[in-house]
């Protein structure tokens, strides 16, 4: 396995500056995290991904000096317990913030069947039976 860490200089604010990947022996990605200005963090793998992160479609050269030549890009080799440290820290920040998604979800979900004297079972499955009706599951 190979790690890399490449820092991507530039101004656009809705990119990412800097990638994380786990490389294989043939430079595909097996896991990757992006990291923002913001200090907002996403992740990928084969088995699971956040937003709008996903691995690389093509693999890595197998030689940094090819990718340091555009001047927009700083890329090295890093070692696999400083890859860890920024997955372990990725993977977190999107566990946290689901929890927080889903708490606000259900409180949300909890206020609005109160509001229209439903049971929150009752108010679920009315949603869903609406939206697979408009999906033509239900006919």
């Amino acid at each position: 396995m190979n790690y890399v860490q490449l820092k991507w200089h530039h101004t656009y604010p809705d990119e990412f500056i800097e990638i994380y990947a786990e490389l294989d022996a043939e430079g595909w990605e097996i896991r990757r995290v992006e990291i923002f200005r913001d200090g907002k963090m996403t992740f990928a793998s084969e088995v699971q991904s956040s937003e709008n992160c996903w691995l690389a479609e093509t693999p890595w050269p197998d030689d940094m000096a090819e990718i340091n030549q555009d001047p927009q890009f700083e890329a090295r080799l890093i070692n696999q317990a400083q890859f860890e440290q920024v997955w372990l820290a990725a993977v977190t920040q999107g566990l946290a913030i689901y929890i927080t998604l889903k708490r606000d979800l259900a409180t949300q979900l909890e206020s609005l069947a109160w509001q229209q004297g439903l049971p929150l079972e009752k108010l679920i499955d009315g949603w869903l039976h609406e939206r697979l009706a408009k999906e033509q599951v239900l006919t």
